[in-house]
């Protein structure tokens, strides 16, 4: 009844007494690690990495790492990968003898016979897999402790092969959540052990702490108490602030400015460190104004407070910080609010040398308002004319071009005024108040609300039912991982939840409790019956 993991490893489908814990009408789904997840978690099972262990890039599907994480496979490269990457942690860590002992906490019978191999194999191994190892696995992991052992003939250096060893498992790399049937719900909820591994992935991108493993197995991981109050907890970590910034991040979609690259003669600063500032004022704003505790969420679209450093500041025309990044309150002149004045965001959304309108637009359509644009019909020449010789002609009267033809009209009507917008942006998220001598026109409407600018924009979208709700249903996605809101009962838990959001002043912190005790988090609908 077990499911196989690319054909490298099974999903567990027993309990430590040997039972089986999912039944045929039970779920199993597995979620490959992301690199932040990966390089958390062996962080949190060893201890400090000094070197960057080499693993596969993510793939981001539907915006989201998490959803590209439960589609991916381990080939046989990638395998490889996890393979030296395991290598190159455990000999950081056993090439250490006060690091070696810290971790397994004994020295081990030159036999690996004792209980310091098979008690060391069975609490890294919980630690390591989100859950118990069955007796039949512990003792199959000291059989191949002790095949090291007969090779290297050094304990020591068989506890490391069976470290590496079990980082290399798929029962490590991949997250295995295990849902039990509902009968009250008709849906499958998911076990204690799946839910430690849900709540701490989520709140702090690492793998679960023994302390939230053994609320799992003593079943306070089963009721909607037992999970708020967990996540209550998880909330006062200090890792949790970075973490609930990661959603936001990659809603917005700024991390593709590491891979953006500019015509070099018109932006001559734009390179990889000013990128990395635009990213590092993007993170912090969101960590520590936006998700501020009990602020209002929504400044994400209109909040005129940043952080800039020398480069942001130069490039926002302000007086740069004594050092490193500092907090200021943006002027009304500078055009910028929210999301839409980061140059993180106007500078990944736009093209090497343009502004790119409908690049814009199209992204806040589909990410911030959940709609989705369909592609230009077949054949169809998407470039814009150029104009004459001699003649210049703004962004705005270039991409009015679209209007001209029926058949681009219907959808870039709705795209490029969102895109327009911001054309007080250039492609490197720099203020201008006109382009060739003309003054910029960057007035539109959403849902009959007039708007002027990107900060105006942002205060739309702030009151905008469509978008609050866009945000709730993204982040059941972040969330999930999965690329689409399920069926009519995770619709109907979702409309429930926009509504705790408004109630509680849109505060995130305290819905995210509501949100993580809800069945739009510990339940999910049921799969085909496992074969």
């Amino acid at each position: 009844m077990g499911g196989t993991v690319d054909g490298i490893g099974t999903v567990p489908t027993a309990g430590p007494d040997g039972l089986p814990v999912v039944p045929i009408e039970g779920r199993v789904s597995l979620r490959l690690l992301t690199k932040s997840e990966y390089r958390k978690s062996v962080e949190q099972l060893l201890g400090p990495i000094a070197a960057e262990p080499p693993i596969v890039d993510d793939s981001s599907v539907s915006g989201f790492y998490s959803v590209g994480a439960a589609q991916i496979t381990v080939n046989e490269v990638a395998v490889e990968t996890y393979e030296a990457a395991s290598l190159q942690l455990v000999q950081e860590v056993f090439g250490d003898p006060q690091r070696r002992l810290a971790l397994v906490g004994c020295d081990p019978l030159p036999a690996l016979t004792d209980e310091c191999t098979a008690g060391y194999i069975r609490n890294f191994g919980r630690r390591a897999f989100r859950r118990p190892l069955s007796e039949v696995d512990v003792q199959k992991w000291v059989g191949v402790a002790q095949a090291a052992a007969a090779v290297a003939a050094d304990p020591v250096q068989a506890l490391q092969a069976v470290t590496s060893g079990l980082l290399q498992s798929p029962h490590f790399l991949y997250r295995t959540e295990i849902a039990l049937p509902d009968a009250m719900t008709g849906r499958v909820r998911f076990d204690g052990y799946s839910m430690a591994s849900r709540l701490s992935f989520l709140l702090t991108g690492a793998t679960p702490t023994d302390a939230l493993l053994d609320l799992a197995a003593t079943g306070q991981l089963d009721t909607p108490e037992g999970v708020r109050s967990a996540a209550t907890g998880l909330l006062a970590d200090p890792r949790t602030s970075d973490q609930l910034a990661d959603f936001f991040l990659q809603l917005a979609g700024v991390e593709l400015i590491e891979k953006k690259t500019k015509e070099v003669g018109a932006f001559p600063e734009f390179g990889p460190a000013l990128a990395a500032s635009m990213l590092e004022e993007t993170r912090l704003w969101i960590r520590d104004i936006v998700l501020a505790p009990n602020a209002d969420v929504r400044g994400f679209f209109d909040s005129t407070q940043t952080v800039v450093d020398a480069q942001i500041a130069s490039l926002y025309g302000l007086p740069p910080p004594a050092g490193g990044f500092a907090p200021v309150q943006l002027a009304p002149e500078s055009g910028r609010a929210g999301v839409f004045g980061k140059a993180s965001f106007l500078a990944a959304h736009s093209a090497a040398d343009s502004s790119s309108p409908t690049g814009r637009g199209h992204f806040i359509m589909e990410h911030f308002l959940c709609q989705t644009v369909p592609p230009p019909p077949p054949g169809i020449d998407t470039k814009l004319k150029e104009p004459p010789p001699g003649v210049k002609l703004t962004t705005r009267q270039r991409f009015e071009q679209h209007q001209a033809k029926p058949e681009c009209a219907a959808c870039h009507s709705l795209m490029d005024p969102y895109g327009l917008a911001l054309e007080h942006f250039d492609p490197i998220g720099r203020y201008r108040a006109d382009e060739f001598g003309v003054p910029i026109d960057a007035t539109g409407t959403i849902n009959g609300v007039a708007f002027d600018g990107g900060a105006e924009l942002g205060a739309a979208l702030r009151e905008d039912k469509a978008a609050l709700a866009c945000m709730v249903s993204n982040f059941h996605r972040y969330a999930n991982a999965s690329a689409i809101v399920s069926d009519a009962r995770d619709k109907e838990l979702l409309g429930a939840l926009g509504l705790t959001f408004a109630a509680g002043g849109y505060a995130w912190r305290s819905w995210l409790i509501e949100f993580i005790a809800s069945d739009a988090f510990r339940a999910a609908p049921p799969n085909p019956p496992l074969q």
